[in-house]
């Protein structure tokens, strides 16, 4: 779930399309139908959701690289809460559509919120401190539940952006230091569908440092794009160095773009060594696949939730929250499969 409004590219019956997706809806929560909103958003609700949009990233001067991006670790924690101030965060896993379980309880913030599927902030009166919460998604957005699309991910500035270097993007801290829509040259990723209806996924290709092969700037794309073969909608799903397509040709997976990485020499070595097809480690992807996959890959993960193991009933915590304050919010009181102080969360 989104903490913050951004464009997102909807996969709907085998067919994309995309949205000016809210960081609002409503949930319900052990039958309780209430409302939400991301935790990066200026917006009243009964539920504050927290999630990678609020990971705070810097960058640190590299002997090899120059620069390279960190980390901040306290941004992965949820901010602390005063005692007795009568909200709690729940760290839920999902089972699968659209539930959620609860699998951990924090009554002073510092909650993990890579530990989860979801974190969220709530009021204490509608959570059960004792046991199992369950967790409906109702809508986010203008997506509500008796139409959900099949996934969901937020993306890029749209093509149809005035300004890309106004765009609230810009700003991210979760992404980059650095404005990765300003008007600069880079590598960039798009998908847009042209005025015929047919999918595109064009890839600006650029090498970092490069005067001669530098890649395109956010407008440089769009009046491309344009220009050939025209768009009717369309948004940039990656504006980095680090855009990359592979595709699947034949049975063999092969990869376009990004092909610019060097290996160091090693010891007996004296060369810089190309290794196009390796380069740096990526950490999520986005694929794309026939509908038929995709139906598979869905039935598999309702199956998998159908054999969610039962949690025993868990150590009590006061629901007046008078127990002793931990030193950090690091060590914030937790609700578990151990009882509280114990890992409950997801990959422990």
């Amino acid at each position: 779930m989104p903490v913050v409004d951004r464009e997102a590219l909807i996969s709907r019956a085998g067919a994309l399309s995309m949205c000016n997706l809210t960081a609002a809806g409503r949930v319900s929560i052990n039958g309780t139908e209430l409302t939400w909103t991301g935790s990066r958003t200026e917006r009243q609700a009964e539920c504050y959701v927290f999630g990678n949009g609020n990971m705070v990233i810097t960058r640190r001067d590299d002997p090899e690289k120059g620069s390279v991006r960190v980390l901040d670790e306290a941004s992965r924690l949820t901010p602390v809460l005063p005692p007795r101030a009568g909200w709690v965060d729940v760290g839920f896993t999902s089972t699968g559509g659209r539930g959620f379980r609860s699998t951990g309880i924090a009554t002073d913030g510092g909650l993990d919120i890579f530990a989860y599927d979801l974190v969220m902030r709530c009021q204490a009166r509608h959570v059960d401190l004792r046991g199992d919460n369950l967790l409906e998604i109702r809508s986010i957005g203008e997506l509500h539940v008796d139409a959900f699309p099949d996934s969901a991910v937020t993306v890029g500035p749209s093509l149809n952006v005035a300004d890309f270097a106004t765009h609230p993007i810009n700003t991210d801290r979760s992404l980059d230091v650095l404005p990765p829509f300003a008007p600069s040259r880079r590598a960039r990723m798009t998908v847009f569908e042209d005025r015929v209806g047919r999918t595109h996924l064009r890839l600006f290709d650029g090498r970092p440092g490069s005067l001669v092969f530098q890649g395109a700037t956010p407008q440089e794309a769009r009046d491309s794009i344009a220009a050939d073969p025209g768009f009717r909608w369309g948004c940039f799903i990656d504006g980095g160095q680090t855009a990359k397509m592979w595709a699947s040709l034949n049975g063999e997976l092969t990869s376009f773009g990004n092909r610019h990485y060097l290996r160091w020499p090693k010891a007996d070595e004296k060369e810089f060594v190309w290794v196009p097809d390796s380069g740096r480690p990526i950490s999520s992807i986005i694929t794309l696949q026939h509908r038929s996959e995709t139906q598979r890959a869905v039935n598999a993960a309702r199956s998998a939730s159908l054999a969610f193991p039962q949690r025993p009933p868990a150590a009590q915590i006061d629901p007046e929250f008078s127990s002793p304050r931990p030193s950090t919010s690091a060590a914030a009181a937790r609700l578990g499969r151990g009882g509280p102080g114990s890992d409950a969360g997801r990959g422990r």
